[in-house]
């Protein structure tokens, strides 16, 4: 009996204890997460190019979060750190785009232009590999044949409080590289238990079947997602049947600052145009309206420029109409911009920006609309105004008749300025509500 007892203790000690022993460590190694949060909140957009309006909201956001988020470290993820630094003061590190894919690097992968087909599967092929390292991450494992980079960067996702993406039009289908990449970066974020949180958003223009399907399995962890137009972005997002809040706030850069300086004496009106993914018979059209409008003006028309590309789509308009048009030099700070806006008349333009700093400063909008994207963006966007009306589509066969229809009712009709102060109060209360989510998301 003796004998029975000390063999079953002795199976029990040296047999079952150290095989529960291998479970218990099993069980908490992989119910074991590395994580440290500290109070960083990561900031991405479209920011970095010198793009007026995207650095219009980079600045406004940024600010925005220093001031409600004060004990929080922003860090803004930029594909140029030294122009985000220099013109926004706040910590600026190399945006995913960058890290991940290779942006301005030699084996870029994230401009879909030469070889795009291939580019597209080494972009995914890519991506999943680095979902894969993210559990290595998680579990304190070592990475597996991926650079110090890209490591960097993913240990930094982990030890962030929020991953912020401030407004633009990078969450569609027409600009895809860039929906790709915020998608893999989206699950990065939840593999890390990183809470996300969108503003101000363009989505949508999904193109196809496999971004409707690779922005549901992306997006439904997301825990906030507020889109800068009416119906045409919580339209697209409620076709991929996600379960998170989502509303309107508006654009990131309506209530962004303007310059103290002032540019222009006198009356006169401002243009956008360009020429972005449009046929030769197309730019001629808008030549050809161009040069119409300009007769109905006696005042004096300034061509703003949203980008350092966009100059030389004016070179054909001046160098015709020297004495009627004149172009705006600046260093592309957006505050200049704005200002030059405020102080006019009307606001014409093809870019969604002008249409904001515009309706920010009470200045009226007639919007000329070239494809689908900027359906999206530009309508959408002056649906939140009630302004949806003052926009033509550049192949309406009616163009120019629409165009005098539309300048004479805001000349003789005062209705919209009503109608864009009104849109303007309800919008920041939206974004008050927003503010207030965030909080709860990250216990603030």
């Amino acid at each position: 009996m003796i004998n029975i007892e000390m063999g079953i203790k002795y199976f029990l000690k040296h047999r079952i204890v150290p095989i529960m022993k291998k479970i218990i460590k099993l069980k908490k190694f992989f119910g074991h997460t590395c994580e440290t949060k500290t109070k960083k909140i990561l900031m991405a957009g479209g920011f970095g190019y010198s793009n007026v309006g995207d650095e219009a909201q980079c600045n406004e956001t940024a600010n925005l979060l220093k001031r409600e988020f004060p004990d929080y470290q922003i860090i803004m993820l930029t594909p140029n750190p030294e122009l985000s630094f220099s013109r926004h003061g706040f910590t600026a590190e190399y945006a995913s785009r960058v890290v991940l894919w290779g942006h301005n690097c030699n084996y870029n992968i994230f401009e879909f232009n030469k070889y795009a087909f291939l580019k597209k599967i080494c972009f995914l092929i890519r991506g999943f590999h680095l979902l894969f390292n993210s559990y290595l991450i998680k579990f304190g494992l070592p990475t597996f044949l991926i650079n110090s980079r890209a490591t960097k960067f993913i240990e930094q996702i982990r030890e962030a409080s929020l991953f912020y993406f401030g407004g633009g039009g990078f969450l569609t289908g027409t600009t895809l590289s860039r929906l790709w990449d915020a998608l893999f970066v989206c699950r990065i974020c939840h593999i890390l238990n990183v809470p996300v949180v969108m503003s101000g958003q363009t989505v949508g223009v999904w193109q196809n079947k496999f971004n409707e399907i690779f922005a549901r399995w992306a997006l439904k962890h997301v825990k906030l997602i507020t889109v800068r137009d009416k119906n045409y972005s919580i339209n697209d997002l409620r076709k991929l049947d996600l379960n998170i809040p989502m509303f309107e706030t508006h654009d990131d850069a309506l209530f962004c600052q303007k310059s103290k300086e002032k540019f222009y004496e006198g009356e006169y009106i401002v243009f956008n145009y360009h020429y972005w993914r449009m046929k030769n018979s197309e730019i001629n059209k808008l030549n050809s309206y161009v040069e119409k409008i300009a007769e109905m003006f006696p005042c004096k028309i300034v061509l703003l420029s949203m980008t350092p590309w966009n100059v030389r789509n004016y070179d054909y308009i001046l160098e015709k109409y020297p004495n009627k048009f004149e172009f705006f030099e600046y260093d592309y700070d957006f505050k200049k911009l704005r200002r030059v806006i405020a102080d006019s008349k009307l606001c014409i333009t093809m870019k969604h920006h002008p249409i904001i700093f515009a309706y920010g400063e009470d200045i009226p909008v007639i919007s000329i609309l070239h494809n689908d994207y900027y359906f999206h963006k530009n309508i959408g966007a002056m649906a939140q105004y009630g302004q949806e009306r003052f926009s033509i589509a550049l192949d309406d066969e009616n163009f120019m008749d629409k165009f005098k229809m539309l300048l004479d009712e805001i000349q003789n009709d005062k209705t919209h300025l009503k109608e864009i102060k009104d849109a303007k109060t309800i919008l920041k209360q939206n974004k008050e509500r927003f503010l207030r989510e965030v909080k709860k998301i990250i216990k603030v």
